[in-house]
């Protein structure tokens, strides 16, 4: 079995750059199980995982995108 590191990899891989699609995610997990990286039977609970992770990411982008908006209107507003 690969690493953690491995697995991290792409996990942080299909997140980095905001929403992976459950196709994505299905796509990633296939890579993994095909390699040894994971079970079989796990895939389910790793593409529900990947598709979380990613949404929790893309919420958290966000967040920090209305936070920095907001913090610019208001000095804005001050002046």
């Amino acid at each position: 079995m690969a690493s953690n590191e491995r697995i991290k990899k792409y996990l942080d891989a299909g997140t980095v750059l905001g929403q992976v699609t459950r196709a994505r995610a299905e796509e990633i997990v296939r890579e993994l199980a095909s390699a040894g990286d994971i079970q079989r039977e796990q895939a389910q609970e790793w593409v529900d995982h990947l598709v979380e992770r990613s949404r929790k990411t893309s919420e958290q982008i966000l967040d920090l995108v209305r936070h920095e908006v907001s913090q610019q209107l208001s000095k804005i507003d001050a002046s």
